[in-house]
C-alpha cells in the first residue's frame, strides 16, 4: 500500500510540475505579448506621424507644382506674344526693306530718263545749230549735280 501512495505521490508531483511549468510558460507568452503590444503601439504611433508628415509634404509638393505650372502657363504666354511681336516686326522690315529697294530702283530709273531727256535737250540744242553755249553748260553743271548726289 505505501508504494501505491508513493507512486500516486510521484505522478502527482510530475503533475504539478507539469502544471507549474505550462504556467510558466503561460506568464512568459503573456509577458512577451504585452511588451510587443507596447512595441507595436510605439512602432504604429511612429507611422502614423510619417504618414501624417508625408500627406503634409505631398500637399507642399502638389502646391509647388501647381505654382510651376502656372509660371510655365505665363512664361509660355508671354514667349507665344514675343514671338508673334517679333515675326510681325521682321515682316514690317521685310515690307520697309522692299519699298526702299523699289524707291532706289524707281529713283535709278528716273535718273536715266532725266539723263537721256537732258542729252536729248542738248543733242537737239546742237542739232539746229544756234545752241546757246551757256545753256549747255547748265544742262551738264545739273547732270553733274544730280548725279553727285545720287553718289552721296
Amino acid at each position: 500500500r505505501i508504494l501505491d501512495l508513493i507512486a500516486e505521490i510521484e505522478r502527482t508531483n510530475e503533475q504539478s510540475e507539469r502544471i507549474l511549468l505550462y504556467r510558466h510558460q503561460l506568464n512568459y507568452i503573456h509577458h512577451r505579448v504585452r511588451k510587443n503590444s507596447v512595441v507595436w503601439d510605439s512602432h504604429i504611433s511612429e507611422m502614423s506621424q510619417t504618414l501624417s508628415s508625408l500627406k503634409s509634404e505631398k500637399d507642399r509638393c502638389q502646391n509647388m507644382l501647381g505654382e510651376v505650372e502656372a509660371g510655365f502657363l505665363l512664361a509660355k504666354t508671354e514667349f507665344d506674344e514675343s514671338s508673334r511681336e517679333v515675326r510681325a516686326a521682321g515682316e514690317e522690315r521685310n515690307r520697309e526693306l522692299i519699298l526702299k529697294q523699289m524707291e532706289e530702283n524707281n529713283a535709278s530709273k528716273m535718273e536715266v530718263w532725266n539723263n537721256k531727256r537732258v542729252s536729248s535737250s542738248i543733242e537737239i540744242n546742237q542739232s539746229f545749230g544756234g545752241a546757246d553755249k551757256q545753256e549747255m553748260e547748265r544742262l551738264q553743271k545739273g547732270i553733274k549735280d544730280r548725279q553727285s548726289q545720287l553718289d552721296h
